[in-house]
This record gives structure tokens, C-alpha cells and sequence, in this order.
């Protein structure tokens, strides 16, 4: 795995916004994110079988995830919830779990 590089999340804390910002991740976060994907994968292969898909378990497992990797309090389910877009959050879990596993955004794009 490729050496954490430093995430953030913006989020709206008593009225303002706070950027929070992470340099590390604990190994319990690294599990949590490789079940994720693993819970992905599998609703992937559950939509492609033609089942349907609880799009609501997806959004909170989503937004859990996101409360999972901040080891920082204030980064709640609640408070993630109200202060990200709808329209952006997988955009923003990507990012950071991006950032979190090390991931090259340039190398990426080549």
C-alpha cells in the first residue's frame, strides 16, 4: 500500500465552515475501507444480476465511511450528512479514500 497522504473534509460545524484535515489513518480505518469495497463489489455484481439495490444503505455506508476515517470527533454521520452536497459525496468519499490509500491523482490520469 502506498504511504497516506493528507486528506481533508470540509464540513459545516455551528454555523461555519471547518476544514478538518488528517495526516495519517488508523489501521482499524484501512479495514473499514476494504470492506467497503468489498460490500461495493458486491452490490455491483447484486445490480448486474438485475436485484434491487438499496440505495439508502449505500449513502449511510458512504457517509460511515467517511466518519470512519477521521479520527477527529467533530466529523460525525450527522454532520457529514448536513454539510455535504448530495450531488458531491461519493466525488468527496473518493477523494479522500484516494488521498487516504496513497493514490496518485496524476499517475492515475496517464
Amino acid at each position: 500500500m502506498a504511504k497516506t497522504k493528507p486528506f481533508s473534509i470540509t464540513l459545516l460545524i455551528d454555523g461555519s465552515k471547518k476544514k478538518i484535515t488528517q495526516t495519517g489513518m488508523k489501521t482499524s480505518a484501512l479495514r473499514k475501507i476494504m470492506k467497503y469495497y468489498k460490500e461495493m463489489e458486491e452490490i455491483a455484481e447484486a445490480e448486474k444480476a438485475g436485484e434491487r439495490i438499496d440505495e439508502l444503505t449505500i449513502i449511510d455506508g458512504m457517509i460511515q465511511l467517511i466518519c470512519d476515517i477521521f479520527t477527529d470527533p467533530r466529523v460525525d454521520f450527522e454532520t457529514v450528512a448536513d454539510s455535504i452536497d448530495a450531488n458531491d459525496l461519493a466525488d468527496t468519499l473518493e477523494n479522500i479514500l484516494n488521498s487516504a490509500m496513497g493514490v496518485d491523482e496524476e499517475a492515475k490520469k496517464a
